[in-house]
């Protein structure tokens, strides 16, 4: 995640094995650090990993006076019925760690009244239809509740669009985007499709779509840049309506501190991925 870890943490940020993250060394870790974005970040992550792991008591136990009524998002289950091997691969590179980076970045400073399991299932389809009638990359149901009070999301995969010739790196995108669909239906249950477009795009959620990605793929051929570019391909139902780019969006998405790029330049990166004449394949 570009952490640059202190000797004395190095060897557990590296194994990562459940023995040697403890909250004692968690908060080591934070001040060996200067307490920097990507610390925290990194560190979230962990504790999530913990937290799954049953181990939330010893995190409880070092710091008792302050964790009272402190809640957390957690990925609980992740689970892929995809048999095609090119997105299968990609969801397996993404793994429960890439799933729950997504999770914290989305969640992180939400105040919960009870720790929130989340689910995340994947399924594939030959044909994937969105709500315009076209083919789609993916799709996202309605979030079940299960009844062990789980929330549970079920990503549908195109595999007729998401082929061989399809960098990983779009295909990423495609997953991570429609598991933040599923976020924001579980936090705002009637909104639509469109709607969650709209806040993924003015809430500036396609940076944290882009952030994931290219932890997901540090090679330096792939760019922060390239990331944003794929992330904004997920809500061009709005940004070109009826194929047509909307120009009050485009000013938005050109400014420095939104997204740094008109809209037709990130279209146009995106499908240098989308027909392979970019990034890395299985």
């Amino acid at each position: 995640m570009g952490i640059v870890a202190n000797s004395a943490t190095h060897n557990w940020l590296k194994t990562g094995t459940l023995n040697n993250l403890r909250a004692t060394e968690i908060h080591n870790y934070l001040a060996l650090n200067n307490n920097s974005q990507n610390a925290i970040d990194f560190c979230w992550l962990h504790l999530n990993k913990m937290m799954a792991e049953h181990d939330y008591a010893s995190f409880v136990a070092a710091h008792p006076n302050n964790i009272q009524n402190v809640y957390y998002a957690y990925l609980s289950e992740f689970e892929s019925e995809v048999t095609n091997p090119f997105i299968q691969s990609v969801i397996l590179s993404i793994g429960e760690y890439g799933c729950s980076s997504t999770l914290l970045k989305l969640y992180q400073g939400q105040t919960f009244t009870q720790n929130a399991a989340y689910k995340i299932k994947f399924k594939e389809e030959v044909s994937l239809m969105g709500n315009s009638g076209n083919q789609v990359y993916g799709k996202t149901d309605p979030v079940v509740t299960l009844p062990n009070g789980k929330k549970e999301i079920t990503i549908h995969l195109n595999k007729t669009l998401l082929h061989s010739g399809v960098a990983n790196e779009f295909i990423a995108t495609v997953i991570i985007h429609e598991i933040v669909h599923g976020l924001y239906s579980i936090a705002v249950p009637s909104s639509t499709e469109e709607q969650q477009h709209i806040s993924i795009f003015e809430a500036g959620e396609a940076i944290n779509i882009a952030r994931a990605v290219k932890e997901l793929f540090p090679n330096q051929n792939f760019s922060y840049t390239d990331a944003i570019a794929l992330a904004l391909q997920g809500v061009d139902d709005i940004t070109f309506p009826n194929g047509i780019m909307d120009q009050t969006r485009n000013t938005y998405a050109e400014a420095a501190d939104h997204y740094g790029m008109g809209l037709l330049y990130a279209r146009n990166k995106a499908l240098e991925y989308i027909n392979g004449g970019l990034g890395t394949h299985c």
